[in-house]
């Protein structure tokens, strides 16, 4: 079974460098034109991305929307003071890459 993720992984890896080598070598026609060909399969992508939220918001618990309530940060700001800015930092460094 291992050997199966192994050729996978090759395969991935290929199919990466294909794509990176034409990226490179079609960018000096423009990055306009890598942007407009690119463009339908990154659309189809979020689109993608957005379906599979949708299904397992309305799956499993529709309640999490909650969390955008803003009552709640107010609440959490009010008991934490400082340290819940600080954990608000640390969230948003985690959610950037940063």
């Amino acid at each position: 079974m291992s050997f199966s993720i192994f050729v996978f992984s090759d395969a991935v890896v290929g199919i990466t460098i294909a794509i990176l080598v034409v990226l490179f070598s079609v960018q000096r026609f423009g990055t306009d034109k890598v942007g407009f060909a690119f463009a339908p399969i990154i659309l189809t992508w979020f689109f993608f991305i957005a379906g599979i939220g949708f299904y397992n918001l309305f799956k499993y618990d529709i309640g999490v929307l909650r969390a955008f309530y803003p009552k709640y940060i107010i609440d959490y700001f009010k008991r934490n003071g400082k340290d819940g800015w600080l954990s608000l930092g640390g969230a948003f460094l985690c959610i950037t890459g940063d």
